[in-house]
């Protein structure tokens, strides 16, 4: 920091020089100009004042440089004796925020002339009328865009569908013209046939239109017998089990502790009364007690009569055959009633008398066209009844433990369920109307009557309705 230097006027060295003479710039200007000395040379603004001193460090009292006015007085700046007024920064400060603002000025009104000749206006009020406007004719021309490019689309998806469609009719066309073809060849080939392989053809071809024919009486004879199990099933079931809806309770042994159960709704007898009638039979003659849920697969859960103690035995599947109650006599489904989720279906062909819980919806896989590996594949499994209570139980078997995909046992429980109880939960009372007998008098009467041996089926009858009428 620069001190002010405390030598006085009368210090001054008196080998002046500077304009005026003498050695170099010496006693500087002499009247308010530069000052200097040979020997100790100097710097002043003022008269003299300012000096340095080259034989003394920059620090000392000597080698300093001092700005004062009017002979080393003590005020800081001085307006006397020549020195640079102090109104001169403030005029040049001025200046420049003067200049500031004028560039400022013509860069503003230049934009602003700018937006303005862009929107071609010559005021803001129409700038922003024109933006608006602008504003609303992008929108437009978006909207439009976008429906040309939905339209765009929709004639893409038509021609694809025309080339698709014209793909499909010229391969009809190669096809009936190979068709074509092979008819004419093969009237060639009459043509051209002698008389004895004319007659040979003509026996096959006799041969093909009869047996033809037979398989359409066969099929007709299918459709009748049919029809007739569908009747007869339906009298029976009203008959006996009424007209419905039907339901079954099954009881399960889940553990050695904790059993289970859940409930089955049959379908509708006028949909699947066959079905209806052979599952109402086996549950009324108990067939399905000490029964097992065997196989619990990806997508059915299923059951059926086993013997695991002794699998040589039979004695589970002997009820049911005894009975004549262990399979459909024919494979009887419905396309209202069909594979879906939680409902009950018949295995095999024709089906029984296993069955299984679809865990998932097996419409295509067990309907129409889905079991291939049949002889009939455009025939499906037997869908007969819904489960309507109980599902937490059924949770619970769909959880437990299986074997491997890749042992022999896939998909075999580990434990098998055991089903212990299956029971009709609507009142069961036979209403078979029985023919009546027409007395003749004057037919001879038989000396004795003829015995008829009683079937399994009757004896299980009499018993239950002797155990329902003892106390």
């Amino acid at each position: 920091m620069m001190r002010r230097s405390n030598a006085k006027k009368d210090d001054l060295p008196t080998n002046t020089g500077g304009y005026y003479g003498g050695q170099g710039y010496g006693g500087g200007y002499a009247n308010n100009g530069y000052g200097s000395s040979s020997s100790g040379g100097g710097f002043g603004v003022g008269s003299g004042a300012a000096s340095y001193n080259d034989s003394s460090p920059y620090n000392s009292s000597s080698n300093r440089m001092s700005l004062s006015g009017g002979g080393g007085s003590k005020k800081k700046y001085s307006k006397g004796g020549g020195g640079m007024p102090f109104s001169f920064d403030k005029f040049v400060v001025a200046c420049i925020i003067a200049g500031l603002f004028l560039v400022l000025t013509v860069y503003y009104r230049s934009s602003y002339n700018s937006v303005l000749s862009k929107f071609h206006t010559q005021s803001v009020m129409d700038a922003v009328k024109n933006y608006e406007k602008m504003e609303s004719e992008k929108k437009r021309y978006e909207y439009e865009a976008r429906a040309n490019r939905e339209k765009q689309d929709s004639l893409r998806t038509t021609i694809r569908e025309m080339e698709k469609s014209s793909r499909d009719m010229t391969k009809k066309y190669r096809d009936l013209e190979t068709q074509l073809q092979r008819e004419r060849d093969h009237r060639g080939n009459q043509v051209e046939l002698s008389e004895e392989h004319r007659e040979a053809y003509l026996e096959v071809e006799g041969e093909r239109n009869y047996l033809s024919k037979r398989e359409k009486a066969w099929m007709d004879q299918v459709y009748v017998l049919q029809n007739a199990t569908q009747r007869e099933s339906t009298r029976a079931v009203m008959e006996r089990f009424g007209p419905g809806p039907h339901h079954v309770l099954f009881t399960v042994q889940l553990n050695t502790e904790e059993r289970g159960t859940f409930t089955v709704e049959l379908a509708p007898l006028s949909m699947l009364p066959h079905a209806n009638h052979l599952f109402l039979e086996q549950v009324y003659h108990e067939l399905w007690d000490n029964t097992w849920f065997y196989l619990n697969g990806p997508h059915v859960l299923q059951a059926g009569p086993q013997d695991w103690e002794d699998e040589e035995s039979g004695q589970s599947m002997s009820r049911f055959t005894e009975t004549r109650l262990e399979k459909l006599s024919f494979p009887e489904y419905h396309e209202e009633f069909p594979h879906e989720p939680w409902t009950l279906g018949f295995t095999g062909r024709p089906g029984g008398p296993d069955w299984y819980i679809n865990k998932a919806d097996n419409t295509k896989p067990h309907g129409p066209g889905g079991q291939y590996q049949h002889d009939l594949e455009e025939q499906a499994d037997s869908c007969f009844a819904k489960i309507v209570d109980g599902k937490d139980t059924l949770q619970r078997i769909f959880r437990a433990e299986t074997y491997p995909r890749d042992s022999e046992y896939a998909f075999f429980l580990t434990e098998p369920v055991e089903i212990v109880t299956a029971r009709i939960q609507e009142k069961v009372e036979d209403k078979i109307q029985k023919p009546k007998i027409i007395k003749n008098k004057d037919k001879p009467k038989r000396k004795k009557k003829p015995q008829r041996v009683k079937q399994n089926q009757e004896i299980r009858d009499e018993a239950r309705a002797a155990k329902s009428v003892d106390p």
